[in-house]
């Protein structure tokens, strides 16, 4: 239990002591310096989530890092096992990373600051309309070359073995013709499993898999891609 306290209260402080470096952040968004606030956000992101994830004592293994593209954007689509998925995603993915968010997210002082820095989209699940917008939104910003991250499971898993993928999960990859990268995150539930509160250190695969290009006409159909997607990312389990 004392890691769980050491942990929260990091949590919060290390916000506050970021204060300095948002208003950074807040120069380059009124300059309108984008692509260096995309950098400068990811880059303060990343070493945060490798703090975050040191103190939990979870010891990460990435397999496939050579299929991450990098000239191009890309769309993350990851099964989701803990609260640690996305610290573990952004310390361990070396390209600049946004996540397609639950609504709640914005409720959180500051961390809702440095998530819009890094263009992370705020879906409300129970309204159609709403996640209509964020899925045409996200795809937009694919296009100008943001890397997005989604959990199509749509919630973390309580047993860790995969979830029906929501419809229309993967629509913004298409609607840009964007490259979908499948990742299969394994062990992270023993970190913080869903319900539990008290973290414990784990051991973690990240495995990358091929990218698969998104307008492929193997995959004309998006039920049969996302099941081709789920497929892969369940190989990995």
């Amino acid at each position: 239990m004392f890691r769980t306290i050491i942990w929260f209260l990091y949590f919060g402080l290390s916000l506050i002591l970021l204060l300095p470096f948002l208003l950074v952040g807040k120069y380059y968004e009124k300059k309108g310096m984008s692509e260096k606030l995309k950098n400068y956000a990811f880059k303060k992101a990343r070493n945060w989530s490798n703090q975050l994830n040191f103190i939990a004592g979870g010891k990460i293994e990435v397999i496939g890092e050579e299929n991450i593209p990098e000239n191009d954007s890309f769309l993350i689509v990851s099964n989701h096992q803990s609260n640690f998925d996305i610290p573990i995603l952004l310390g361990n993915i070396k390209r600049p990373l946004a996540f397609i968010a639950k609504i709640e997210t914005k409720k959180i002082p500051l961390l809702k600051t440095w998530m819009e820095f890094m263009k992370c989209i705020f879906m409300d699940r129970n309204d159609f309309r709403q996640s209509v917008k964020a899925i045409n939104e996200g795809a937009k910003l694919l296009e100008e070359g943001y890397n997005f991250v989604i959990f199509p499971e749509g919630t973390r898993s309580k047993d860790g073995l995969l979830q029906d993928f929501k419809p229309g999960s993967i629509k913004m990859a298409m609607k840009a013709k964007k490259m979908i990268l499948p990742v299969t995150i394994s062990g992270s539930i023993g970190m913080m499993a869903k319900g539990r509160v008290k973290i414990t250190p784990a051991d973690v695969k990240v495995i990358v898999h091929e990218p698969i290009m998104s307008d492929d006409e193997n995959f004309n159909d998006s039920l049969i891609l996302t099941q081709k997607i789920k497929s892969i990312i369940e190989s990995g389990l």
